[in-house]
């Protein structure tokens, strides 16, 4: 009898099995309380194996900005009791959702859409939605 391929939700429990529980690798800065975590290189690291192993693609098909916010911060400098300067600084924060198709490689008419909510925040500069924007686009698919 010829062996059978399995299908696109066979080897995503395959992919959910092979990957197991991820070890925790990275610590935060004693200032945000220590804690250990999963990085998330680790993740990617474990899934891009994963999937390129099996056959199965994940591929982006579109974005919407869902909020984009700028918050203003205003810290005086004081000398002899009077402000002599001010410095301004902005962070953004942005929310945005992703869609995505899995499917598999093996038999392309074999896929499912789905949708991820990624959320960004960056005191830097206004490009705080390209950083979860990023994740989905250049580090999962």
């Amino acid at each position: 009898m010829p062996e059978t391929k399995p299908n696109l939700y066979q080897k995503i429990t395959q992919i959910i099995d092979a990957i197991g529980i991820i070890e925790k690798d990275s610590k935060a800065p004693d200032a945000m309380g220590g804690y250990k975590f999963t990085s998330h290189g680790a993740v990617i690291g474990h899934l891009r194996r994963e999937l390129t192993s099996r056959n199965v693609v994940i591929l982006p098909s579109g974005d919407e900005l869902l909020r984009f916010e700028v918050t203003e911060k205003r810290v005086p400098t004081m000398q002899n009791g009077q402000v002599v300067s001010e410095k301004v600084s902005y962070s953004y924060h942005s929310v945005v959702k992703y869609n995505f198709r899995v499917l598999d490689g093996d038999n392309p008419s074999e896929s499912f859409d789905g949708n991820w909510i990624g959320e960004g925040m960056d005191s830097g500069n206004s490009e705080s939605w390209n950083f979860s924007r990023e994740i989905l686009f250049n580090e999962v698919v």
